[in-house]
């Protein structure tokens, strides 16, 4: 197949980033690989961005600028891929920048266009370091029986809690025929999880993919952002109302036996790292859900930083039955820059009067901890605790926040 010269439209939506804007084009700007348009969608930005984007705009004639009102992220997307020219399509948010030779990888990767998606690892920053994260799948899918294979992992795979592929669309690369038949299906309206309903609608009709270990990306934690959570019931309506539309569009697929199984645990994931509120409120005989062993008056420690950590280590500070011990994580040091009161393991401090949660949704990882913990500490198991949650309690938890089960 003889490809297009200018085969990649780089798709930029970009609201009030204006500290970062000037790094993530000049980023893509100077890529190894030329052939590139770059669409910035400038959603109704008032702090200066939008002269940014003019700028680059004025001053490369491979950069395109539509300024539109505020009309959310979705809408946003929506806009790049109706205007993109070339055979694939990149996201990538504004506030994030890529090594310069990302898309000269990803689209190497496409095998002179024979997959329709090519779905990379990435890196994330902090400001006191960085953190890799990988595709929990690294393999190819390109005929008919393997993307079935595929789809029966896609979102959840292994063990209860581990995503198949990283659930974001900033970190692929789509063909865009398959984009524009998806954009009128996913609503305009959703908050949370765009990246995740996108990309299921994209996968859900991909004929092939190509999953690589490459972490060229670089997503951009800001300082402060990581425990927000400012409008917990606003955050609770948003996790409803994308499990509402995979229900949907799950339902209507021939997969539907291998999706639902993958959904559910996807949503209790979801309101684990989100709105865990939700969960200990509905499950409120259980002192600290999901960690039963833990008792009114108990002093907890919480290890692991990631986003379920974060959840719960605000819920812990609210808790007023218990009492709030550390925040441990491997990569403490990392954190710490994001102004995070973390310790790393070796500053750890236990005994049997404290009582240990491993926030981690990887229950293997989080055994093999619990086991690294025990054996060097010599503590008792009940001091150590791994989530737990049965199919019984997550659909109930489910139909309680008016979600569909199956």
């Amino acid at each position: 197949m003889r490809m297009h010269k200018m085969m990649v439209s780089i798709i930029v939506p970009c609201y009030n980033t204006g500290n970062y804007l000037r790094k993530c084009v000049n980023s893509i700007l100077t890529q190894t690989y030329r052939d590139f348009e770059l669409i910035i969608v400038d959603d109704g930005s008032t702090d200066g961005s939008s002269e940014i984007c003019d700028e680059f705009k004025e001053n490369d004639k491979r950069v395109r600028v539509v300024h539109q009102n505020n009309r959310g992220l979705v809408r946003s997307r929506k806009i790049g891929i109706g205007l993109a020219r070339a055979e694939y399509i990149l996201f990538i948010d504004s506030d994030d920048w890529i090594i310069d030779t990302y898309v000269q990888e990803m689209v190497n990767a496409t095998s002179n266009g024979h997959f329709d998606v090519v779905a990379a690892s990435a890196k994330f920053d902090y400001q006191g370091g960085t953190v890799e994260c990988h595709n929990s799948i690294i393999e190819s899918f390109d005929t008919g029986g393997d993307m079935q294979n595929f789809r029966k992992q896609m979102l959840c795979c292994k063990n209860y809690f581990v995503m198949g592929i990283l659930p974001y669309l900033w970190n692929k690369l789509i063909r865009a025929d398959l984009l524009r038949d998806c954009i009128s299906v996913v609503p305009d309206n959703i908050e949370v999880g765009e990246d995740v309903a996108f990309l299921m609608t994209v996968l859900l009709k991909a004929r092939s993919i190509r999953i690589m270990e490459g972490t060229g990306y670089h997503y951009c934690v800001r300082t402060g952002s990581m425990m927000d959570n400012n409008e917990p019931e606003r955050e609770k309506s948003n996790v409803v109302a994308l499990h509402h539309y995979l229900y949907k569009i799950f339902s209507e697929n021939e997969g539907f036996s291998d999706l639902m199984p993958q959904l559910r645990r996807f949503s209790v994931h979801h309101i684990f790292t989100r709105c865990l509120y939700a969960a200990q409120e509905f499950f409120c005989e259980i002192c600290f859900f999901p960690y039963r062993n833990v008792q009114e008056g108990d002093c907890v420690s919480v290890y692991g930083a990631g986003a379920f950590g974060k959840s719960l280590y605000r819920e812990l500070e609210k808790n007023k039955k218990i009492k709030t011990g550390q925040w441990i994580d491997q990569n403490a040091e990392v954190y710490k820059n994001n102004e995070l009161n973390i310790v790393s393991p070796d500053e750890m401090h236990i005994d049997d009067a404290t009582k240990i949660v491993i926030a981690v949704l990887d229950l293997e990882m989080a055994n093999s901890i619990k086991n690294d913990i025990l054996k060097k500490y010599g503590v008792s198991q009940k001091s150590v605790e791994v989530l737990s949650v049965s199919e019984r309690e997550t659909d109930d938890l489910l139909a309680s926040m008016g979600m569909e089960v199956f």
